[in-house]
């Protein structure tokens, strides 16, 4: 009789521990699976929010005494994979118009990825300019993940890099002007990189159409912090098409600080 009672007060309690046991299997499993598509949920649209990016600033490249009309240079941020994206504000040569152009560069192959260069306009400031087409801009910089970056500094022609020794250097061809006055202009730029090191490494070799340009010096350059690259920013100046002052352009050009470079047979 006792058995019986006890059957009777157990079977119920075990029938109400084996129903629960799974229910709470069940209930963990779906806890964990809302907790990881959650936090799926929260990376993917980490991922897919696009970086905010403020109004650079300039960077100057170019600091010769005397009177020129300078094109400003404001470089923007590096990707992880060689890219560089940077504004340039082209002078103005008395025609009372705003020039603006933003370039991302790769320079993997010194070719120019995306470019923005909207009509001069009058009255334009660079803010203006940036504000309007601020969503076109967010949108491309991130398409090719550009990571801004707030500090930037142009290395001298001569520096020192992960115990490397770099230094720049400019061969120019000279040819007098074609337009009769008399002096000599610059017709070709050759850059070179020259490594205790490594060796020596020619980056660039331009020939300038139509050139006014007197003189050009390769006055430094930007180490992406990302990978062993950097930009080289050689200078021109050009005479004026009314005469003085001169104007100072910038030249653009990748470097691979690690390879490419050959030895030279005497070394």
């Amino acid at each position: 009789m006792k058995k019986n009672i006890y059957n009777l007060y157990f079977l119920p309690l075990l029938l109400v521990v084996f129903f629960m046991l799974p229910a709470c299997n069940r209930t963990g499993t779906d806890a964990n699976k809302t907790t990881d598509s959650i936090s799926k949920e929260t990376n993917n649209t980490d991922a897919n929010k696009l970086q905010e990016y403020v109004i650079p600033k300039e960077l100057k490249y170019f600091e010769k005494a005397g009177n020129f009309l300078v094109d400003k240079f404001y470089p923007i941020g590096w990707s992880k994979d060689g890219k560089i994206a940077y504004i340039v504000e082209p002078a103005d040569e008395a025609m009372g118009m705003y020039f603006f152009q933003l370039i991302i560069f790769n320079t993997q192959n010194d070719k120019e990825e995306w470019s923005f260069k909207p009509e001069p306009i009058e009255k334009g400031t660079f803010k203006s300019v940036w504000e309007k087409n601020y969503e076109l801009f967010k949108t491309n910089l991130n398409n090719f993940k550009i990571i801004q970056q707030t500090d930037f500094a142009i290395n001298k022609p001569s520096f020192s890099y992960k115990s490397k020794d770099y230094a720049l250097k400019l061969e120019t061809k000279l040819e007098t002007d074609e337009f009769g006055f008399g002096f000599e202009v610059i017709k070709e730029v050759k850059v070179l990189v020259d490594s205790k090191q490594m060796g020596l490494k020619q980056i660039l070799s331009q020939k300038l159409k139509s050139s006014m340009v007197i003189s050009a010096s390769a006055t430094g350059s930007i180490i992406s912090p990302f990978e062993e690259k950097m930009v080289v920013i050689t200078y021109l100046e050009r005479v004026g098409y009314e005469g003085p002052p001169n104007v100072i352009q910038f030249l653009i050009t990748g470097c691979n600080l690690s390879e490419g470079f050959k030895k030279n047979a005497n070394s």
